[in-house]
């Protein structure tokens, strides 16, 4: 081989473009192929004299293979913004250039810096990427790296035929950070359905997906269905304000909520409402009406909780425990387990008078139990126990509020607990 930098090659460098510019695309593939190295091939492409069209028919013929070619594009002396403009190029095919962007020869952090490259345009990325094989670890590296903008790595993510399960596990790669993964999620060029069928798929795992949702400027673009909520909350990072999000504290739900571990209004929480060990007590005390709140004006889909009683000894107290669509402390909507009786209940309070709109007999121990409420835009309720219902009523009175967890309208004589707090 010809070493670039003699003056031989200085000097002839013309001559053998001007060859390659006259032969048929396959003789001069063949030359590229058989007499000239990767360096050396790098230096023929770059060259001024050697247009876009006439290097990507020579990079389509079958007489270069892709492994050439590879290492060709890969060589420091071919620039990534001429490599992206021969990518771009319709006498190269997407096939071809797959095959090349797929070969071990191009490194990549080459092939980041080309597909990135404004010369290859959107649509063709996207062609390309289409076809393309290349490990999903590989994949998600592209996707990270800072030549690959956000902008261009969503339309390739919303336009792609890619299976929603591969766009899954690129995100889900640890190639790919939270950080970048959810600056690709908000931009606009990625649509919400699509940005939902990925967080939907399970080979993302809710763990990515929470922290991708976290560092998202526009969460509620995730929307809701599938895996996806609105509030979550599990209170393993023992806090109700100064959150740890998942990628500090790794979360313990089974969704990806818009708000996860939300910063709670603690006002009126005194000292009766406290975190401990990964979940949140009510302290048994002769106080009451103490809550902890968020502004949210929910009105209809689902209320989820894990509730335990510290005892079932208790001679008072309803433990009015989920309070939703809540005016104030005197007007509200409760799902609980009672500390008083053997019921599971869903209630209302207008101006402090209780009425039981939904209450079901069950045996009451210091397990942990599912407690779930669920409301339609109609105002018809279901209440369910440990994933059975329980009841249904409608009742339309309160049509708008917050969300509270504490004790209500009565005191308790036992702690109780809450854990897993999920609404969808």
């Amino acid at each position: 081989m010809i070493d670039p930098k003699s003056d031989y090659w200085r000097k002839n460098i013309g001559d053998v473009v001007f060859q390659m510019m006259r032969a048929p695309a396959d003789e001069a593939a063949e030359r590229l192929q058989n007499q000239f190295d990767a360096v050396e091939g790098a230096h023929i492409m770059q060259d001024p004299e050697m247009t876009a069209d006439k290097a990507a028919s020579i990079f389509n013929s079958s007489k270069l293979t892709a492994a050439k070619a590879a290492s060709i594009i890969n060589d420091k002396n071919l620039l990534a913004e001429r490599a992206a403009s021969i990518f771009d190029n319709a006498n190269l095919s997407a096939d071809k250039a797959a095959s090349i962007f797929d070969n071990a020869n191009l490194s990549v952090a080459k092939l980041a810096d080309i597909f990135g490259n404004a010369n290859l345009s959107n649509d063709r990325a996207t062609s390309i990427f289409n076809l393309m094989t290349r490990a999903i670890a590989d994949l998600a590296s592209v996707f990270n790296d800072a030549d690959v903008d956000a902008a261009k790595a969503a339309y390739v993510t919303e336009n792609t035929t890619k299976d929603v399960a591969d766009l899954a596990s690129i995100f889900d790669n640890a190639n790919l950070s939270a950080d970048k993964a959810a600056s690709i999620a908000d931009n606009t060029n990625l649509t919400e359905a699509k940005l939902q069928s990925i967080l939907d798929n399970t080979n993302l795992s809710i763990q990515k997906g929470q922290e991708i949702v976290d560092a998202m400027s526009s969460p509620s673009k995730i929307g809701t269905g599938g895996r996806r909520g609105v509030i979550g909350d599990d209170w393993e990072d023992d806090k109700l304000t100064s959150r740890d999000k998942a990628a500090t504290v790794a979360t313990a739900l089974d969704k990806i909520f818009q708000k996860f571990r939300p910063e709670w209004d603690t006002a009126n929480a005194d000292t009766k409402i406290s975190v401990e060990s990964g979940y949140l007590k009510i302290a048994a005390s002769a106080d009451y009406d103490l809550y902890i709140k968020l502004t949210d004006n929910i009105t209809e889909g689902t209320w989820k909780m894990r509730q335990k009683l510290g005892a079932v000894n208790s001679t008072r107290g309803y433990n009015f425990t989920l309070a939703f669509m809540l005016k104030d402390k005197d007007n509200h909507y409760a799902a609980y387990i009672s500390g008083y009786d053997d019921y599971v209940r869903f209630s209302k309070q207008i101006a402090g008078t209780v009425t039981h709109l939904i209450a079901a007999s069950i045996s009451r121990d210091t397990d942990w139990h599912e407690v779930k409420i669920t409301r339609d835009a109609d105002g018809n309720f279901e209440l369910f126990y440990d994933g059975v219902s329980k009841g249904t009523a409608t009742d339309t009175e309160i049509t708008s509020g917050d969300l509270a967890i504490g004790q209500f309208q009565e005191d308790n004589d036992e702690d109780a607990y809450v854990d897993d707090l999920e609404v969808y």
